[in-house]
């Protein structure tokens, strides 16, 4: 869902926007939800996931919200 209102908002506000920063952002969420996706793939197949997974997966967030606030 956050991937999908960010690509509305960023169209929306196309020419308002620093499209360096929202390119970071937009690649840190893709690549959040396909390890997310991967991630709860293999729970549901009852596989082991590779902790380091989660790791990937929340540092990722965590940056994409600094670059938001911060940035």
């Amino acid at each position: 869902t956050q991937l999908l209102t960010g690509f509305v908002l960023f169209f929306l506000l196309l020419p308002q926007v620093n499209h360096e920063k929202i390119g970071i952002k937009m690649l840190l969420a893709i690549a959040v939800a396909v390890l997310a996706t991967l991630y709860r793939n293999k729970i549901v197949k009852d596989e082991k996931p590779n902790p380091l997974f989660l790791l990937v997966i929340l540092s990722s967030s965590i940056a994409a919200t600094v670059i938001a606030f911060v940035w």
